[in-house]
């Protein structure tokens, strides 16, 4: 019986080990540089008289050009949701284990709302298995990170568990760069409703 348990305890630590770990993983393995640098610039430049407030943005004609979403793990992996909209509208939604908690706002410029499709162009996204394991084999203990492009008439989610192609994972990266490059602003309850 303490043979059972001790391997009960050792499979329980290493899949969390795993699963806070998952995030260092991916970053540490080699994967392929971007191929379209991260904007840095976080200021307008010029004219800003066609930027709107998130209240005064034209929702029905806006429409979600890319997202990303974490899940949660049993380790402290960072949940939250993330949406860039074709008006340049940013949201995020922190849940836990991220700086920014509650609903935050940015804006970005058309051409760095097009490199972020290029750059999932670059990754071959649409020719990408739609989840990851193709299997189905999913470990419930590590976070699910889910990834939606629309381009042109095409669009797509692909849902990554665990054992995703490197380019993907690359491009993972690269989403969350283009997030901490941003100027956020915390939205109040109240300019939501």
């Amino acid at each position: 019986m303490n043979i059972v348990k001790t391997a009960l305890y050792a499979l329980l630590a290493s899949s969390l080990f795993v699963a806070c770990k998952s995030q260092q993983i991916a970053s540490e393995d080699k994967l392929p540089e971007p191929i379209i640098p991260i904007d840095q610039s976080n200021e307008y430049m010029g004219d800003t008289s066609s930027l709107v407030l998130l209240d005064e943005a034209p929702q029905e004609k806006a429409y979600v050009v890319a997202s990303i979403k974490r899940t949660a793990c049993y380790g402290k992996c960072p949940v939250y949701e993330a949406k860039v909209f074709s008006n340049g509208l940013v949201l995020f939604e922190g849940e836990q284990n991220t700086d920014k908690k509650g609903l935050f706002e940015a804006y970005v410029l058309e051409h760095q709302v097009d490199r972020l499709v290029a750059q999932a162009d670059s990754a071959a996204f649409f020719d990408l298995a739609a989840t990851y394991p193709t299997s189905g084999f999913t470990l419930h203990d590590l976070p699910n990170t889910e990834i939606f492009i629309k381009k042109d008439e095409s669009e797509k989610t692909i849902v990554n568990n665990h054992n995703a192609p490197k380019q993907l994972r690359a491009y993972e990266i690269y989403f969350d760069d283009f997030l901490s490059a941003l100027n956020w602003r915390a939205v109040a309850e109240s300019e939501v409703e």
